[in-house]
């Protein structure tokens, strides 16, 4: 099992990940969660992978607002329902540690834009 070609230097640091929702007018409808379906959904996911253990998933969610039909004056505008606009949250991801190729910097950040359907009017 593995990539027995790959580098198996004793001494490598082990992979640490941290994804965070970047502060914004929308952040607050959008989490984080590490792993996938067993991770706590918040702002902030951060922590370190385990050799020999498979990969784990990132998973991002949208958490829109309870859905309130508008009303004016007593009456329902439920016509008006799916009124809404494209709204973007960027995200912010930083990978560490693990085997560095000499010359390489040891962290990658990653940029995320995430992109959901609010509807509001």
């Amino acid at each position: 099992p593995g990539t027995p070609s790959a580098p198996q230097e004793k001494g490598i640091p082990a992979v640490s990940y941290d994804f965070q929702i970047l502060p914004g007018e929308f952040s607050n409808l959008f989490t984080v969660e590490v792993p996938e379906g067993a991770g706590k959904p918040d702002k902030q996911a951060k922590g370190q992978l385990q050799n020999g253990k498979p990969a784990l998933k990132v998973a991002f969610r949208y958490n829109p607002p309870a859905e309130n039909l508008p009303v004016f004056g007593g009456v329902s505008l439920d016509l008006l329902g799916g009124i809404g606009q494209w709204i973007s949250v960027k995200a912010k991801g930083v990978l560490a540690g693990g085997f560095v190729p000499p010359g390489e910097t040891p962290t990658q950040e990653l940029m995320i834009e995430l992109k959901a359907y609010l509807q509001q009017i």
